[in-house]
């Protein structure tokens, strides 16, 4: 028998086989698209809870009042007072809070200033010359990024003993040129 074609079976065999490895590639093709797009939120997610981190701990540590929390308690918020103005910002009464899902910044009596968004949590611990920072950040589709700190105040008053009996007076401040 002399075909010159095919017939109507070698077709139908031929487009589900073509169907069955269609299938495969979509399925790695749309696993690797997701993993591609959480991982992108979460990158999303650390770099703005990194500069957020970065920005209170720099505050933080040219304290020389800490209001609230108290010693040797915890809280969603930091109050503290600044031993340095600078130019741009002459506060410093600062305060830093969780609202809603929101973490701000707030200068003295002005407004709150939005510092970072998606926040799931925001806990201090005051332990006397330590204080813990943890930011937790998340979205909707459960990607979610923790990030923990210890700052320690530089101009905060403490005994000499403390901290091998180095300490700056007050006097510490970080310049930025």
């Amino acid at each position: 028998m002399n075909s010159k074609g095919m017939t109507l079976i070698e077709i139908i065999v031929v487009i589900v086989l073509l169907g069955i490895i269609g299938l495969f590639i979509f399925q790695f093709v749309g696993s690797s698209v997701e993993t591609y797009i959480i991982a992108s939120n979460q990158a999303g997610l650390l770099a703005e809870a990194k500069l957020a981190m970065e920005r209170m701990a720099k505050e933080i540590r040219d304290a020389n009042n800490i209001l609230a929390p108290a010693s040797g308690s915890s809280g969603n918020s930091i109050n503290f007072i600044k031993s340095h103005s600078t130019a741009v910002d002459s506060d410093t009464d600062i305060t830093f809070q969780k609202s809603g899902s929101t973490l701000e910044r707030k200068r003295g009596t002005n407004p709150p200033e939005p510092l970072a968004g998606n926040v799931s949590s925001f806990n201090v611990t005051n332990n006397s010359n330590e204080i813990k920072l943890e930011l937790t950040l998340s979205l909707a589709g459960g990607e979610n990024v923790t990030l923990h700190t210890k700052v320690y105040p530089k101009n905060l008053p403490f005994a000499s003993e403390d901290f091998g009996g180095a300490h700056f007076n007050g006097d510490w401040e970080e310049v930025v040129q």
